[in-house]
């Protein structure tokens, strides 16, 4: 992988060993690395018939289809910058990251055109509005009729290592999305450690049932399976009994996901136990309960390895090991070429086992925020990202996550940690799962609220549960309101959305 200036000389090598093999599998259609590479050069063909070329940027919406891949290696290919959109993005959304961005093209799904429509409305760049698909909406461009055209394939870009791949939105704290970009050299570098940590081969067949545009399935289910030869085998969208049977039928070695998946996939096991060949379960985006690291172990005899990392380094800068002990409650050492430290307010170095901010070092990193020199220079700094993620480091090594800097509480002049709350309730046997975030007072003090799913068929009183809390934790951590939920708001990928529940 040295010699190669970006993932997509990955694909190229890859066809010259493994033509023949599978690429990717979605349903019962399979593509041949070869035949991956011929569709990501018509596509390369439709979009460079258009106008878009090296160094301009292109957004795109699609659902976890064959065409997200082919267009992704494509628009890398001709050297066009990448911004993955969430596809639950409303319309107000996306038409700030767009007009933020200055996209010059969205690629969309034809599904989307009622968010996609209003979202461009009036803006100066997103000359082009391309939909994959059966229908052109108004005013927009089938894509798929452009590179079906036969049209000659055009040359790669010459493409640097310092060029900007891919641009992740991300929200900042009390404003709107900011643009993390990521160079090729930064994604290279993640492709091949998140290969090289996980012992990845060409072996290797991958569930992709995490979103695409998100870091983690973009990454770990993709990328890094293109890049060895290995194969993808892709969902459409998450569902625990269709990954049940990929785990069997498909043979699947190697699955990425966030808890919430974990936990679905064992709810759903059946008794007795199931022929499989999975060697890897990787697990991050949020805490995995003490309870499902456990029963998978001993159900599936697979260990789920879980990691840390965000958008502004992704998807994964510190995890757990295959080779070493598993131990949860923590997200493991750095990946190779990673230097982490923690530090107090004033940015000094704090002593092993002790809480502060999480800073890492390491070419995955970001080179900036777009269009935000300020925001950039008040988390870079000397190379050193600020997480804004507050940990320690145990006495073996290991990164344990305390909270996110922003969701610690004020209580009485202490720290509360909600994440240390939440562990003790969804420890309590009726809780499934907690939610803990400060809330304002008319008083300008915080207010700890407990929001509560429990298990199906359980009830509980808030008496109970306020009793349970006095027990396991001291009364300045005790919750002071509790309310129950069938639900919690979500992202995506299964993150509660902690900014809506501190809203109401």
């Amino acid at each position: 992988m040295s010699n190669c200036r970006s993932i997509v000389d990955l694909l190229y090598d890859n066809v010259k060993i493994y033509g023949k093999k599978i690429a990717l599998k979605y349903g019962e259609k399979t593509y041949t690395f070869e035949e991956f590479k011929v569709h990501v050069e018509e596509v390369a063909a439709g979009i460079d018939a258009l106008g878009l070329r090296r160094g301009m940027r292109a957004a795109i919406m699609l659902p976890n289809k064959p065409e997200f891949a082919f267009l992704y290696y494509a628009l890398l290919r001709q050297g066009i910058e990448i911004i993955p959109l969430n596809i639950l993005n409303k319309s107000t959304e996306l038409n700030h990251i767009l007009n933020d961005s200055k996209a010059d093209a969205i690629i969309a799904w034809d599904k989307f055109a009622d968010v996609i429509i209003p979202a461009v409305e009036g803006l100066e760049k997103c000359k082009y509005q391309l939909y994959i698909g059966n229908s052109t909406p108004q005013g927009g461009i089938n894509l798929e009729e452009i590179w079906r055209k036969n049209r000659p394939t055009p040359a790669r870009a010459e493409i640097k290592t310092d060029d900007i791949a891919l641009i992740f939105y991300t929200a900042g704290v009390g404003e709107q999305a900011r643009g993390a970009a990521l160079s090729n050299d930064s994604v290279m570098l993640t492709v091949q450690s998140i290969a090289e940590t996980f012992l990845f081969n060409s072996a290797d067949k991958v569930l992709a049932t995490l979103p695409l545009f998100n870091t983690l399935g973009q990454f770990v289910a993709m990328n890094v399976p293109i890049a060895i030869g290995a194969t993808i085998v892709l969902h459409p969208k998450f569902e625990s009994e269709r990954v049940i049977e990929a785990l069997i039928k498909d043979e699947i070695t190697v699955l990425p996901g966030v808890p919430s998946i974990f936990d679905s996939i064992l709810e759903e096991l059946p008794e007795q136990s199931i022929a499989h060949n999975l060697r890897l379960c990787l697990s991050s985006g949020a805490p995995l309960s003490e309870n499902t690291f456990t029963q998978f172990q001993n159900r599936l005899n697979v260990p789920i390895i879980e990691g840390y990392g965000l958008s502004e380094c992704s998807p994964l800068v510190t995890s757990n090991r295959i080779y070493r002990e598993q131990k949860h409650g923590t997200v493991g050492w750095p990946l190779p070429d990673v230097d982490l430290k923690i530090v107090d307010d004033q940015q000094r170095d704090v002593l092993q086992g002790e809480i502060g901010e999480i800073l890492i070092r390491s070419k995955q990193v970001m080179c900036y925020y777009l269009n935000r020199p300020q925001a950039t220079k008040a988390v870079l700094n000397d190379g050193w990202l600020k997480t804004g993620d507050v940990g320690r480091i145990d006495a073996d090594g290991y990164l344990c996550l305390v909270d996110r800097k922003k969701d610690l509480i004020l209580k009485g002049g202490f720290h509360v940690y909600p994440k240390e709350i939440e562990l003790i309730l969804n420890a309590h046997p009726k809780v499934m799962q907690s939610a803990v975030v400060g809330q304002t007072t008319s008083d300008s003090n915080e207010c700890i609220t407990a929001f509560i799913l429990l298990r199906p068929g359980e009830q509980a009183t808030i008496a109970e549960l306020r009793s349970y809390c006095l027990e396991k934790m001291a009364a300045y951590k005790c919750p002071e309101k509790f309310e129950f939920r069938d639900q919690f708001p979500k992202s995506s990928t299964g993150k509660i959305l902690k900014r809506a529940l501190r809203e109401e």
